[in-house]
């Protein structure tokens, strides 16, 4: 058997002392901070976190290829969502296009926004995007940030791996002295002169004919260029050689066309002067992006030999078509020729024949 003082629930009092009771006043402190404390969270809305998801096209690509970033947001529709603003680079990568493809879709209370983004990478090797931030505001005005994950981007060169033999390079000879006798360096100079113009020569004879045709006199240049690309399947295969000699020829006709056209020097031009030159171009922005890219892709094609995937040939022929075909100048109305046109014939004299 237990105590009697073990079972009971309190301890006893002390005798002769009376049992106090506590006061009902005693508890008001506390019931009230837990009232100020409820009221608080109420009054604070709850802060639903967006969903947020992006993704690439594809995981590994090679230099210059283009790859699209797609954005998804889902979040409480009522806030606003602050979007990311995209200059021309993106981290490492080169920003080549940037579409909003779904904005303002409600569903159980959340918004979607969906954006796309089209990059470009010009240096091989794992590259990682940046996360994207943004912020969603409040009807209070209160900023709540955002961000996404980063994505690792595998990108390879177009000339490929470095073979054993390309790291075998031996030593400079050294430095060749000219002899004394002046006879001999001339000798040596007109030889070397007379190689120089039979190669020169040579090279003439077995040059490819110019693979556009020759300028009709008083021809437009739209029209020119649109008679070489109609002709262009017919002449070369595209899939010849990966593709080198159709962008050969498709990059001259689009060039020819350009300093027809605008009065530029794009045939005696490097690439690099052509892009430089494409911001200031007299065309809107997209044809601007596309000529880009396009020029970026013809010269992996012919001077890396990186092989143009099955399709892409005609692709670009179809745009070279429609640039030249949305560039065309709109015609214009000589106003003296319409005012004859449309003025009553002069009456003549019936015994002279001249007009009244």
């Amino acid at each position: 058997m237990f105590p009697t003082a073990l079972m009971t629930k309190t301890q006893p009092t002390p005798a002769g002392m009376p049992r106090r009771k506590p006061s009902p006043t005693a508890r008001l402190p506390l019931v009230a901070a837990i009232a100020v404390i409820l009221a608080m969270a109420a009054e604070c809305p709850a802060v639903v976190t967006p969903d947020i998801a992006v993704s690439l096209s594809r995981q590994s690509a090679t230099v210059g290829d283009p790859v699209d970033l797609t954005i998804q947001v889902r979040y409480d529709s009522a806030l606003q969502l602050i979007v990311p603003v995209f200059g021309p680079t993106f981290g490492e990568l080169e920003v080549l296009g940037d579409t909003t493809l779904a904005e303002g879709k409600v569903e159980n209370g959340r918004r979607t926004y969906s954006r796309r983004v089209r990059l470009a990478a010009f240096k091989p090797g794992p590259l990682w995007t940046p996360p994207v931030q943004g912020e969603l505001v409040d009807s209070t005005g209160a900023a709540i940030p955002w961000q996404s994950d980063s994505l690792l981007l595998d990108v390879t060169s177009v000339i490929g791996e470095t073979s054993p033999d390309s790291l075998d390079i031996k030593a400079l000879k050294a430095q060749y002295e000219i002899p004394e006798s002046r006879w001999l360096f001339w000798a040596i100079s007109g030889l070397l002169l007379g190689i120089i113009a039979l190669a020169w020569w040579w090279w003439r004879r077995r040059q490819v004919p110019v693979s556009v045709k020759a300028d009709v006199p008083g021809a437009p240049s739209w029209e020119i260029a649109l008679s070489a690309l109609q002709e262009l399947p017919a002449d070369v295969d595209p899939e010849q050689d990966g593709g080198r000699q159709w962008y050969f020829r498709l990059s001259e006709i689009l060039r020819r066309y350009l300093d027809d056209r605008f009065s530029w020097t794009s045939m005696d031009e490097t690439t690099s002067e052509i892009l430089r030159r494409l911001p200031q171009a007299p065309f809107d922005k997209g044809l601007r992006e596309r000529a880009r890219e396009f020029f970026l892709l013809a010269d992996q094609v012919r001077y890396a030999r990186s092989p143009a995937r099955s399709g892409r040939p005609e692709v670009d022929r179809i745009w070279v078509r429609d640039f030249v075909e949305a560039t065309i100048p709109a015609p214009t109305i000589d106003v003296s020729a319409a005012v004859d046109a449309q003025s009553p014939p002069a009456e003549t004299s019936e015994r002279t024949g001249v007009a009244a």
